[in-house]
């Protein structure tokens, strides 16, 4: 960030974006275990049929399924939790507290919900309404409950000094955030609903999730979530008139003109580039205005390039306020991943001069070389993809960074490098020979079943340091996130004049082997 190096002191590694009571979210039946109680119960083996939870529809058949799994859990956890396993418990409440003392000293805790999607759920799996305020305030409780059972370790904290405060004193500091793109739905005043969350503890919010609201436009990505978008429109008719608006104007949704795979991207209105053309709304820059206004952290995950550009302009407004991004995709180093949610580098020279910081994704997805990396790229979508992400935005971008592990978003996470799920997204000939020159096994777990849970965090670190990647970064997440959030405080916080040629970062990356 351009400071200098932390104190002595404030060393620790941070995750920035955990769904630790995921369970509760998308109808409450989706996802197997549970985050707390003895783990004979908590994560016991489910049926392994797509019955008991797992399976995702819509109108047109099959959406998502997460049906067809290992059902083994507990004693043995020979089935789940793993790298792939999408819908069964990763934040129970034990692996939680080896993660901390494996020296993770900060997690962003996410209350998650997305109403489109919790609609696709079939009825068995729906409890109760798909509604994101609901689901958002019962997951704050949860998390208040579970720091009563849990006070000596973990501790819930609403600024940056009680974050130290409770580091030094040996817990874990926990931050309340919303990834809830409806959480004001049903809302007359949305800054009266806001002022709500702040005062609930919520510190971090996304203005948007995966589809376009009255705030903002989305980066829309997966081709399994357009269907979101178009419900999203059903439900809101009034918003879709925006997006009409925007369809008249002359753009490639129009014209045909847009790249080959973004051409028709469901109700997204997307500019030549393939970007969605929606920005921030006047009540976007109103809702992101009273966030600043309150201190809370503005986190740009998921919303257009375009809006990102809107809230840009308002941070400069603001004295360089600080923005942030919880869990980031890079479209220039990860070719696979298709669509506008992994940015270009032009948004991470925004986030770079107000003094925000970045949450590397630790998903499965194949990486090119970055020629300081020091590591070998030679198994796809392992801890040797990541550790390119991690050198190149660290060390190449200068950005500060932390852990995204995505847990329970119905995310993947680092593959194995051993065994017969090893290097997983490679393919063919190409996956054998990249997992037959594999060495240097750690004898745990992440060996063969990949990062399944957060209580490894400490084998992830081992084996970044084994295969050669440069750790220091990592070490320091939960000190530069506190920075950054000192900065919200600071009303003389000035431009952040560290920068860098995106022409010659893009230099430094070479396709993988």
């Amino acid at each position: 960030m351009g400071e200098g190096p932390p104190p002595p002191g404030t060393r620790g590694l941070a995750d920035y974006h955990v769904h630790q009571f995921a369970s509760e979210s998308l109808g409450g039946r989706w996802l197997w275990g549970e985050p707390d109680g003895p783990p004979a119960e908590a994560l016991a083996p489910c049926s392994g049929r797509g019955i008991d939870h797992g399976f995702l529809a819509s109108s047109e058949g099959p959406f998502l399924n997460l049906g067809r799994h290992d059902a083994r859990g507990h004693p043995d956890y020979e089935g789940w939790p793993r790298w792939d396993s999408l819908s069964h418990q990763q934040v129970h409440a034990g692996w939680l507290k080896e993660a901390h003392a494996q020296g993770l000293d900060l997690m962003i805790l996410s209350a998650m919900d997305q109403s489109d999607f919790c609609a696709l759920m079939p009825d068995r799996l729906r409890d109760r309404p798909c509604d994101d305020f609901a689901s958002v305030k019962r997951q704050i409780a949860l998390a208040r409950a579970f720091e009563r059972r849990h006070a000596d370790w973990y501790d819930v904290v609403e600024s940056p000094a009680e974050a130290r405060a409770a580091i030094a004193e040996g817990r874990l500091a926990v931050v309340l955030a919303v990834e809830a793109g409806d959480v004001f739905d049903g809302a007359d005043d949305p800054l009266a609903r806001l002022a709500e969350l702040h005062a609930l503890g919520v510190r971090v919010l996304q203005p948007v999730h995966e589809t376009d609201n009255r705030f903002a436009g989305a980066a829309w990505h997966s081709p399994p979530l357009w269907a979101l978008e178009t419900s999203h429109f059903r439900r809101h008719p009034e918003e879709r008139e925006a997006q009409r608006r925007l369809e008249r104007e002359d753009g490639c949704h129009r014209n045909g003109s847009c790249p080959a795979h973004t051409a028709d991207v469901a109700g997204f209105v997307l500019d030549e580039a393939g970007l969605n053309r929606r920005g921030l709304t006047a009540l976007g820059e109103a809702l992101i205005g009273a966030m600043m206004d309150l201190g809370m952290i503005v986190d740009v995950a998921h919303l257009s390039e375009r809006s990102i550009a809107d809230a840009h302009r308002m941070a400069r407004a603001r004295s360089w306020y600080p923005l942030f991004v919880s869990h980031a995709h890079f479209r220039d180093l990860e070719p696979d991943e298709v669509g506008e949610w992994s940015y270009g580098l032009g948004v991470y020279q925004q986030v770079l001069e107000t003094g925000g910081v970045v949450g590397v994704r630790s998903s499965a997805s194949v990486t090119r070389t970055y020629t300081g990396s020091g590591v070998a790229n030679d198994c796809a979508g392992s801890s040797k993809s990541f550790a390119q992400r991690l050198a190149f935005v660290s060390r190449e971008l200068g950005l500060g960074v932390g852990f995204a592990s995505d847990f329970g978003g119905l995310a993947t996470n680092l593959a194995p490098r051993f065994g017969a799920e090893a290097c997983a997204d490679a393919s063919g000939g190409r996956r054998r020979r990249q997992a037959e020159a594999q060495t240097g096994r750690t004898g745990l777990r992440i060996d063969q079943r990949g990062w399944g849970h957060i209580g490894q965090v400490g084998e992830v670190m081992q084996e970044l340091r084994q295969i050669g990647a440069d750790t220091a970064p990592l070490a320091q997440g939960a000190e530069v996130f506190l920075r950054m959030w000192e900065r919200v405080e600071d009303p003389g916080r000035r431009r952040v004049l560290r920068t860098f040629d995106p022409d010659a970062a893009r230099a430094t990356l070479t396709d993988p082997g």
